[in-house]
């Protein structure tokens, strides 16, 4: 239900009430839905696709350098250099 109020605003006792008697099949076949459209249109954009990769790729070779600066230099190994 949460899922549900997050994709659509309402308030859990909304959803609750919208879908009361109608049975957990239609309730969740209502969140998935809006999710599945979502990811048919990110994955058709493979533009969009490639820059959240690259972008993702350039974060973690930062985060993944700055902790081998901290692990080389706990157990004394020289810096590293690029």
């Amino acid at each position: 239900m949460s899922i549900m109020s997050a994709l659509t605003g309402k308030t859990m006792d909304e959803i609750t009430a919208e879908y009361d008697g109608q049975g957990y099949g239609k309730f969740k076949d209502a969140v998935a839905e809006p999710i599945q459209k979502r990811y048919d249109e990110i994955s058709a954009d493979k533009a969009y696709l490639q820059e959240v990769l690259t972008s993702g790729a350039e974060r973690a070779e930062a985060i993944a350098y700055r902790t081998m600066l901290k692990i080389r230099k706990k157990i004394g190994y020289a810096p590293l250099k690029l």
